[in-house]
């Protein structure tokens, strides 16, 4: 019989409320056209959440850049 291993949620990311809430910012001051939110929930499981875009291509180039500076910062 296998043993039961206990996991450890996701720790609490430290600036998750206050980025959330500039990207909020951004939108009230009518600075943004979409937004695309990758989640990480704290059991480890993945989201994504995306708005309506004028231009789906800009989105998406957004989210590339986005990956490609998250490596960097990994990187580093």
């Amino acid at each position: 019989m296998a043993d039961l291993v206990a996991l450890e949620p996701e720790p609490l990311g430290e600036n998750v409320i206050a980025t959330l809430e500039r990207a909020l910012e951004l939108a009230r001051a009518g600075e943004l056209s979409s937004v695309a939110i990758a989640l990480v929930h704290r059991d480890g499981c993945a989201q994504a959440l995306w708005s309506d875009a004028a231009n789906m291509l800009l989105l998406i180039g957004s989210v590339g850049r986005l990956g490609h500076k998250l490596n960097l910062d990994l990187d580093n």
